[in-house]
């Protein structure tokens, strides 16, 4: 129980106000690079039912009206929280990249297990062993799921540490050292 006492006692969830332009450019980035995939994916298969082209272009035409949204129109600054001290927050302290690279293999594997064991519970192992090929051919929508999550998590630890919450507290932190 010590342990995990003193793990618990550092992580610390703090409120903050942002901008939401870099959200939207994310949003619209995220959108462009899974509409190229789409497409080449579309062009190179040959998809000949309109279902497959309507609905992820009505997906992706959401998405980067709500990206256009946030980037032109909207400008009162959203209200943000952050844990810090968290294991999560340390690894994007230490490595960007693997920062990425770890949320997204977390978000699959988690994404995977919980359909697996809701097609188990609620279709049985026959349909299961069916229905998992078919699954995976469909892993596109999900990637993109799990990136804009992880992305919005690592734009929420970028924009923290350049909010004026977090200058506040550096120099709170610095006039209380002096005055020690």
């Amino acid at each position: 129980m010590g342990f995990f006492k003193r793990y618990a006692s550092r992580i610390n969830v703090v409120e903050y106000t942002c901008s939401p332009v870099l959200e939207g450019w994310l949003v619209i980035g995220i959108g462009t690079v899974f509409a190229l995939i789409f497409i080449v994916a579309g062009i190179a298969k040959g998809l000949s039912n309109p279902v497959f082209i309507w609905m992820p272009a009505l997906l992706l035409g959401s998405g980067f009206a709500f990206g256009i949204y946030y980037v032109k129109f909207r400008r009162k600054p959203l209200k943000r929280e952050v844990t810090l001290g968290g294991w999560y927050h340390r690894l994007w302290l230490r490595s960007k990249w693997r920062f990425i690279a770890t949320g997204l293999a977390i978000s699959f594997v988690a994404v995977t297990i919980g359909w697996t064991i809701g097609e188990l519970v609620f279709e049985g192992y026959d349909a299961f062993t069916k229905d998992f090929a078919d699954w995976l051919r469909g892993w596109f929508i999900w990637l993109i799921v799990c990136t804009f999550g992880v992305m919005r998590q690592y734009i929420t630890f970028y924009q923290y540490y350049r909010s004026p919450e977090y200058r506040r507290s550096l120099t709170k932190n610095n006039d209380n050292a002096t005055h020690v």
